[in-house]
């Protein structure tokens, strides 16, 4: 028996259970974007990733993002709703930008106003400042690669193949009993007591197996409880490396025409793809690097993300020693705590009181939700004894109207004053504020002299591009853009949709199947009009890149039967929106369908606007080929992204295999396309290649 409780004592040590483990990890950031230079007045495309690191969360949470320049002054700050664990949208540098460098912040706010989670990216700017900037770069070539020891002159930390090993040396016999602990972020992995007497030599052997990636505190205590030595040991785990097998066929290609590739073998993950001029200078950071170690650090580390592609002994080797040189250790813990905060945005108010008189507050408050321009929605807030009120898991989207509405014998006795609470302290960052050499040898290129002459021509070739296309297309467009007015609100108002003016198409109200005219008007969308195979679909008969299509009447969702033989001229209005549709959680990488009845009036619905308050909401991605690739299309100079897609989603799909079409600009001789992503088991991933 003694034996048996010996072994299980052992084993319960050791065995450290992931799952437990799991519930204290934090939550960490990292950003996907197309490119890593710009230009002024250029759109950054980001995809943020959040990391647990053992599943994708389901969970919507807020996620603020800042443009902040080179002074640390807040140029752009938007919040985006998260979708499994991550979220996409686009950040624009202002026209007149004059530093070499702007930083992408990333975090969220606890309940304190305390930035917690925090990321930042330094994104170098392309432009006459950055031109004549001279930078002097430390040459590292000299610095010291050698293996990581951990040594006190009494213990020693060395990594073996399969195991962590502390050897500690009593020759002196001044340790007479040593208390050993490993500690993870937060908690205890591993305590034991060991009484050395006259014992030379003691040596510990810790199997890695029993470990995740990340840092572990090793602390050594006497008999006293006396620290005598106390260090951060880093351990990369191939746990949570996914290893695809990705490949890349170039079809077709054109020097000033559309590519066309394949890409085979994808796995099933979250990714986004982009497709650069490969002449752009990148750090070589990727999203393996920077969630498994930036992330946990108090700064980032250049060109780490070669290390990360295994867990071979000699990445690990190299891994320490970057962690000697630049001494460092990781985030403290307080840094990284998550919270419990409120998944969505809350609006506060109070009713204040105008008269003298003895007239009793209001015990409820009506809300306007909406826009000027749209349909607005009634919400009921209870109202508190000193007039206070608060609105919780409000979804906005863009900016949105919002006005409190008194009763008519309130109104001269009372006003309601609405609060959205946006300005928060400044985090204490520090940018790093240098070139890269990579950045510093392509500003005296050719290229780059090109891209910084032919910018001044883009607002004068866009105005010219986008007068002559007014012109043709004014009237539909409006038309278009009137309906949205009258019917799309809230999240069915997002621009990444097909539209369809339904009540002026003549097809369509000859057409005898609603299924068959919406995929003639909708590229990419299947239609099936079998029953069975309606079923297997959820009751949606359409699906989009393998995943069900879901379906909505009048932003309700609903089956197909309920809506397939409504009377054509009791339809007013389609949008079809492109996966991934952010409205189903569940069921939104196949898109959606949204059919709605028509209004009994002709334009929007109008709200007095007077003593109303205009609120940020969340910010709605737009699509990359809507704006990009039209503008590049125009004025090809300056269009070094060719493509960006951030929501590639495989998700038990027996089609693995991905066409993508892009246009080439008239300068491009290289191509570099990444792809990147997490799957559902919180393995990330990391693709590149040049493509010539």
């Amino acid at each position: 028996m003694r034996v048996i409780y010996i072994f299980l004592s052992f084993y319960l040590i050791f065995q450290i259970d992931a799952k437990a483990q799991s519930k204290n990890i934090d939550k960490l950031y990292y950003a996907h974007i197309d490119k890593e230079l710009y230009l002024p007045d250029e759109n950054i495309w980001f995809k943020i990733y959040i990391h647990n690191p053992y599943f994708l969360d389901n969970k919507s949470t807020n996620i603020y993002v800042d443009l902040v320049d080179e002074n640390k002054k807040v140029l752009e700050h938007q919040v985006y709703l998260t979708y499994l664990s991550s979220i996409n949208g686009q950040v624009k540098i202002p026209n007149n930008y004059a530093f070499s460098q702007v930083n992408l912040i990333v975090y969220q706010i606890n309940e304190q106003k305390e930035k917690i989670n925090f990321y930042q990216k330094e994104i170098s700017v392309l432009n006459n400042a950055l031109i004549k900037r001279k930078d002097v770069f430390v040459n590292e070539s000299n610095k010291d690669n050698s293996p990581l020891e951990i040594t006190n002159k009494k213990i020693y930390i060395q990594k073996d193949a399969n195991e962590i090993i502390v050897q500690i040396d009593n020759e002196n016999n001044d340790l007479n009993e040593l208390n050993f602990t490993i500690k993870g972020q937060e908690d205890t992995l591993y305590a034991k007591s060991f009484t050395i007497g006259e014992k030379k030599k003691l040596k510990i052997r810790i199997p890695k197996e029993q470990f995740t990636t990340g840092y572990y505190l090793f602390s050594f205590s006497n008999n006293s409880n006396e620290v005598i030595h106390q260090e951060w040991v880093y351990h990369l785990s191939s746990k949570h490396l996914l290893q695809p097998i990705i490949s890349l066929d170039t079809l077709s290609f054109g020097k000033e025409g559309m590519n066309v590739w394949k890409i085979t073998n994808l796995p099933n993950a979250n990714m986004s793809i982009s497709i650069v001029d490969a002449d752009i200078p990148t750090s070589n950071k990727n999203i393996v690097s920077e969630l498994l170690f930036n992330g946990m650090n108090n700064h980032s580390v250049n060109n780490l993300g070669n290390y990360f592609t295994n867990n071979t002994r000699m990445n690990q080797i190299a891994i320490d020693s970057i962690i000697k040189i630049n001494q460092i250790s990781p985030l403290p813990i307080s840094a990284l705590i998550d919270t419990n905060q409120n998944s969505y945005l809350t609006l506060r108010g109070k009713i204040i009181k105008t008269t003298k008189k003895d007239v009793p507050l209001p015990k409820e408050l009506s809300v306007v939700i909406g826009s000027p321009n749209k349909k607005s929605s009634f919400i009921q807030a209870p109202v508190d004894t000193d007039g206070s009120f608060i609105l919780n898991k409000l979804i906005f989207y863009d900016t949105v109207f919002a006005k409190g509405v008194l009763e008519k014998k309130e109104t001269n006795d009372f006003k309601v004053e609405l609060i959205q609470d946006t300005n928060f302290n400044t985090p204490s960052f520090d940018f790093i504020n240098e070139l890269s050499p990579a950045i510093q040898k392509f500003i005296v290129n050719d290229k780059s002299k090109k891209l910084i002459k032919n910018s001044y021509l883009l607002d004068s070739l866009i105005k010219k591009f986008t007068l002559q296309q007014v012109t043709v297309t004014a009237r539909p467009e409006l038309k278009l853009n009137n309906l949205d007015k009258i019917y799309s609100f809230g999240l069915f108002s997002s621009s990444n949709a097909y539209r369809l003016n339904v009540a002026d198409d003549q097809f369509f109200q000859n057409c005898y199947d609603l299924g068959n005219y919406i995929i003639s008007q909708i590229p990419g969308i299947s239609y099936s009009n079998n029953f069975n195979t309606m079923m297997e679909f959820d009751a949606t008969p359409f699906s989009w890149r393998g995943s069900p299509t879901s379906i909505y009447l009048d932003e309700i969702k609903v089956s197909w039967d309920v809506v397939r033989d409504i009377p054509r001229n009791n339809i007013g209005y389609i949008k079809v929106f492109r996966p991934i549709f952010l409205g189903d959680i569940q069921k939104g990488t196949g898109g959606a369908i949204v059919i709605y009845t028509k209004k009994h009036f002709d334009g929007p619905v109008q709200f007095d606007s007077k003593e109303s308050k205009l609120l940020r909401g969340y910010f709605s991605a737009n699509y990359f080929a809507d704006e990009a690739i039209k503008i590049a299309e125009k004025s090809r100079q300056l269009n070094t992204t060719l493509y960006w897609e951030p929501y590639f989603v495989f998700y038990d799909d027996p089609i693995k295999d991905k066409f993508i079409r892009f246009p080439n600009n008239d300068f491009t001789k290289r191509f570099l396309i990444k792809i990147e992503g997490i799957d559902a088991k919180g393995q990330v991933l990391y693709f590149e290649k040049i493509v010539e």
